[in-house]
C-alpha cells in the first residue's frame, strides 16, 4: 500500500511541545464538521484552561459533536449562523473570545459548483463580513481554514476560497490588531464525507466499488494534520499572510480503493464511473502563486506574498455583488471567476 496512505490511516498528532497556545476564549465556526470538531477536540483535551464555542448552523451536526464533547465543562454549544452580527457580538462579550477559527463552508465540489450563489454568498460574502466582524471586536487571531482547491482553482469552490483569502488580506491592512492567516489543506481523508466511507462500505458488502476516474489523484491530509498546522498558525503565523499545509505528495485515489478492496479478500470488483461537475484529475503540483519561503515545524509552509491590483479586484467583487443582488446570475460563473483572475500587479 501507499506509504503516505498507510500514514494517513494510522491518525497521529505531531506533539507541538514547543507551540504556545497562548488562546484563552475560543470561537469554532462551522464546529459540527470534522475539522471543526476536532480542533475543539485537540483544545479541550490539551488545554484544560480553555474555553472553546462550538457554533454550526446544522441543529444535526452540532448534535453529534455535542454528544462526543459535552464531557467537557469548558465546551459550549450554539445552533446558528456564524455571520450573524448579534449572535456574534453576543458570543464574543459572553465569553470574552480572543481566537476565532473560521471553519465553516460548504465545501461538497459537485454541490458547489450547481449551487455557485449560495456558495459564494456563505463561503466568501459572510466570510468577509466574519473578518470584519473580528477585527472591528479587536479578536486576537482569526485563522480561516481555506483549501488546496483556491490554488489554480478549477471549480466553484476553489473560487469560492481564494475570493476569500483575498478579502482575508485586504482586512487584515485595515484591523492591524487582529492577526489574520489563511490555511490551505487538500483533500481530509477521515472527513465527514470522506470517500474512504464509501469505499469501506461498498467493499464490506461485497458491492463494486466506484471510483470516477482510474488517474485521479489528490493532496490528502488527516485531521490532526489540519489541526497541528492551524495549531502552529496561533503562534508562528504573520498577520495577513496565506500558509499551505505540507501534505508530502498526491495519492491516487484508485489506489485508495484498491486498499479497501484488498482489505475485504477482493470481493468487490472497482468500476470507473465519470468525473462529476467540478472535478479534476491531477492535482498542481504543491505550491502556491509565487512559490513559498519558509516553513514553520515543518508542517506549513509560508506562501510568499502577492501583490493585489486592489483597484481591479474592488471592481470586479462590487460587479459581481451588484449582479447577485439584482438577481441576474446569468453570467455569475465568469463574474465570480474574474475575482481570481489577473488582479495581480505586474
Amino acid at each position: 500500500m501507499n506509504d503516505r496512505i498507510s500514514a494517513l490511516l494510522k491518525e497521529k498528532h505531531i506533539n507541538n511541545k514547543n507551540v504556545n497556545v497562548m488562546a484563552k476564549s475560543i470561537l469554532i465556526t462551522g464546529a459540527g464538521g470534522t475539522v471543526g470538531e476536532a480542533l475543539a477536540r485537540f483544545l479541550l483535551e490539551r488545554y484544560c484552561d480553555k474555553t472553546v464555542i462550538l457554533l454550526d448552523h446544522s441543529d444535526s451536526a452540532l448534535n453529534v459533536c455535542y454528544k462526543n464533547l459535552n464531557k467537557y465543562k469548558n465546551a459550549h454549544f450554539y445552533i446558528g449562523d456564524y455571520a450573524d452580527t448579534k449572535m456574534f457580538n453576543w458570543l464574543i462579550r459572553k465569553y470574552n473570545v480572543d481566537t476565532v477559527f473560521h471553519c465553516a463552508a460548504y465545501k461538497i465540489v459537485p454541490m458547489v459548483d450547481l449551487n455557485p450563489v449560495s456558495a459564494f454568498e456563505n463561503n466568501t460574502e459572510k466570510s468577509n463580513k466574519l473578518f470584519r466582524m473580528c477585527g472591528e471586536n479587536k479578536i486576537q487571531n482569526c485563522i480561516f481554514m481555506s483549501s488546496y482547491e483556491a490554488f489554480i482553482s478549477k471549480n466553484i469552490f476553489g473560487d469560492t476560497k481564494r475570493i476569500a483569502e483575498i478579502l482575508l488580506e485586504q482586512n487584515s491592512t485595515k484591523y492591524p490588531d487582529t492577526k489574520y492567516c489563511a490555511l490551505r489543506f487538500g483533500f481530509v481523508l477521515n472527513s465527514s464525507g470522506s470517500v474512504i466511507y464509501l469505499f469501506e462500505e461498498q467493499a464490506r458488502k461485497g458491492e463494486n466499488i466506484t471510483v470516477t476516474h482510474k488517474e485521479v489523484e489528490r493532496y490528502v491530509c488527516s485531521v490532526d494534520e489540519v489541526v497541528d498546522g492551524a495549531v502552529v498558525l496561533l503562534e508562528m503565523g504573520e498577520t495577513g499572510c496565506l500558509y499551505t499545509l505540507n501534505m508530502k505528495k498526491p495519492i491516487k485515489i484508485y489506489e485508495l480503493a484498491k486498499y479497501y478492496q484488498m482489505k475485504y479478500n477482493e470481493r468487490s470488483k472497482i468500476v470507473i464511473t465519470q468525473l462529476r461537475p467540478g472535478d479534476k484529475i491531477y492535482e498542481e503540483p504543491l505550491g502556491c502563486e509565487n512559490g513559498f519561503s519558509t516553513s514553520l515545524n515543518n508542517q506549513v509552509f509560508k506562501n510568499n506574498k502577492i501583490y493585489i491590483n486592489w483597484n481591479t479586484f474592488n471592481e470586479n467583487y462590487s460587479k459581481l455583488i451588484k449582479n447577485i443582488e439584482s438577481e441576474n446570475y446569468e453570467r455569475i460563473y465568469d463574474l465570480i471567476r474574474t475575482c481570481t483572475k489577473n488582479i495581480e500587479v505586474m
